[in-house]
């Protein structure tokens, strides 16, 4: 009964003629249109203050979680970014590409197209470009394109520990902490040296003092070694040229003894009856020949 004064209480003028004795309306009905109207005003202002909030709560922004890079879903709204997969195996092997520590899967990572290969580390980008949809990154690749832009170049660690000043300009802090762990590398970048000119070394005539003889430096006793040592060399090649050829060995013919003791005897004639007795010989040689064909 103290609720419905209350309610009679708050009830406007306008809505006065509700409580006249003469009215068709009681006061139990007047009491539920006010109710009515109370509801309906009220959930009026909540649609108008849940509108106002859903406009004003801020966006997700995706961004990629590569050290340094800068893409994002707001500033870079063209970019592709690739959820990071759920597969432990995989997630791990993309941390680990990107030298990232590890996070679990309860957490949604994002990755952009820049550190993939466009279109071919890709099942669907043609698909995913002209229709829409979810992309998809075959399952053997890993992100593999990076600009690591916090790691200096070769040519400044080479000179030496250099300081970094802070823009605040109340901290000096030392540069890059892995100087050392890469110093290697200018042995493998930093091309030796080439010798471009050589001391002459002259035969010095023996000292006949009693003086102690002056210590050579180790670096001139290599190189008078290095150039004996090219000396003798030198002398062997010409030496080998020098030297003239082997004689070429012809083995003697085998002679007949019968032939060698004509020859003997044709010897011992002189000039007209030798060349006749070989005529002879020969005309007889022939006509013998002749005949063993014929028989």
């Amino acid at each position: 009964m103290a609720v419905a004064m209350d309610i009679k209480k708050e009830v406007d003028e306008e809505d006065a003629y509700l409580l006249d004795a003469d009215s068709q309306y009681s006061l139990n009905e007047a009491i539920n249109i006010k109710i009515e109207n109370d509801l309906a005003d009220s959930s009026d202002v909540f649609k108008k203050n849940v509108s106002k909030r859903v406009n004003t709560w801020p966006r997700r922004v995706k961004t990629c979680f590569v050290r340094g890079c800068l893409s994002n879903s707001e500033g870079f709204p063209t970019k592709v970014l690739i959820t990071i997969p759920r597969n432990e195996n995989r997630r791990r092997a993309w941390f680990e590409a990107a030298r990232q520590p590890y996070i679990t899967n309860n957490s949604t990572r994002y990755c952009c197209e820049d550190h993939f290969n466009v279109p071919d580390d890709f099942e669907n980008y043609m698909r995913f470009r002209f229709m829409g949809g979810p992309i998809f990154v075959k399952k053997h690749v890993v992100p593999h394109k990076f600009k690591w832009w916090s790691v200096p170049s070769l040519e400044s660690s080479s000179r030496g520990e250099e300081e970094i000043y802070v823009l605040s300009g109340s901290e000096v802090r030392p540069n890059w902490k892995h100087y050392e762990s890469m110093k290697f590398l200018n042995d493998c970048m930093v091309a030796p040296r080439a010798i471009t000119s050589i001391i002459g070394v002259q035969d010095m005539p023996a000292s006949t003092s009693t003086s102690p003889e002056p210590q050579i430096p180790k670096r001139t006793k290599r190189l008078r070694q290095r150039l004996d040592e090219r000396e003798e060399s030198t002398s062997v090649i010409v030496e080998t040229i020098s030297l003239p050829p082997p004689p070429i060995s012809i083995p003697s013919p085998t002679i007949n003894p019968i032939c060698q003791r004509l020859s003997e005897m044709l010897g011992t004639l002189n000039g007209e009856d030798r060349l006749d007795l070989e005529i002879e010989l020969l005309q007889l040689a022939k006509k013998f020949i002749n005949e063993n064909k014929k028989n």
